[in-house]
């Protein structure tokens, strides 16, 4: 005599991945396996675009994860474009992989929200372009994150916020990676409620239009050498947490512009714009002090 004990098999959900060689994001028939209403992909899919494959994004859409195969296309059209990345419980993976090709508008948005410590980008190519790039967990656990271990260039031809929400420390630091801004471009780290950002810049030199370290974050860019700031309008160093500044702050704002804001600390400041007409400078509220 024997005993046979049934357990039930384990089961998992369908693949989510693109079904057609060129399709909208928001349509139902560009995928397979997801789990969204209509078809497209859901907040917890891990979804991949499939080799020969263009999937052009123009609205709103969201996934957990998403990998760009090799021969595959994944566009960001238009200032109505935004990918929201969430993750997915339990899982190791990057949020966004690129084996192919990413292409994103200057006025387009991706939300990299996962709460974990995974990295968040990889790409085969040497260097990764966004519009805007926002970095926005709500935060369950402190949480120690690398933007990415394989990506040399970072392009941000838009905006770039860190911006966690909760009551908990997201620590990221960026590897090697160069990270080429805009000259328009803003970099603000503002975490909501009573959770504090602490970002650490790389050995890299940095030009773009302004800086914002909110009330409670930190950004230190000690390893850099020069962090120039040509914004056109507004505060050009606004500094409510911790700034720790590079060798060389250099402003050459062809604008008049408020310089900055809150009590600073540098090494050394350099004003040296090239003028078009007079300009009158003002500094904010708040002590400078220098130490070169």
């Amino acid at each position: 005599a024997f005993l046979f004990v049934a357990t039930p098999m384990e089961t998992h959900a369908a693949d989510c991945q693109s079904n057609i060689s060129d399709g909208n994001w928001s349509n139902g028939a560009t995928w397979t396996g997801c789990n969204g209403v209509g078809g497209i992909p859901a907040t917890n899919d891990a979804v991949t675009i499939l080799s020969d494959t263009i999937v052009t994004i123009d609205s709103a859409v969201e996934a957990g994860e998403v990998v760009i195969a090799s021969g595959a296309t994944l566009v960001l059209s238009g200032g109505s474009a935004a990918l929201t990345l969430g993750g997915i419980s339990e899982s190791a993976n990057v949020l966004l992989s690129n084996s192919g090709t990413f292409t994103a508008d200057a006025s387009s948005t991706v939300y990299l929200n996962a709460d974990n410590s995974n990295l968040l980008l990889s790409s085969s190519a040497e260097s990764i372009t966004f519009g805007n790039l926002v970095i926005s967990p709500a935060l369950a656990e402190d949480r120690t994150v690398v933007l990415s271990d394989n990506i040399s260039t970072l392009n941000i031809n838009g905006n770039f916020t860190i911006a966690p929400s909760g009551s908990k420390i997201y620590t990221i630091s960026f590897g090697n990676i160069v990270i080429d801004f805009a000259t328009t471009s803003v970099f603000t780290i503002d975490s909501t409620g009573t959770s504090t950002s602490v970002v650490t810049l790389p050995a890299i030199d940095l030009e773009l239009a302004k800086i914002v370290v909110a009330s409670g974050d930190s950004l230190d860019a000690s390893s850099v050498s020069n962090i120039t700031l040509s914004g056109t309008s507004g505060t050009l160093l606004t500094q409510g947490g911790t700034f720790t500044a590079p060798t060389n702050l250099i402003m050459n704002p062809d604008a008049a512009v408020t310089l900055t804001s809150g009590t600073v600390s540098l090494v050394s400041l350099t004003l040296s714009p090239i003028l078009n007409e007079d300009r009158v400078y003002t500094f904010g509220a708040g002590a400078i002090s220098t130490s070169g």
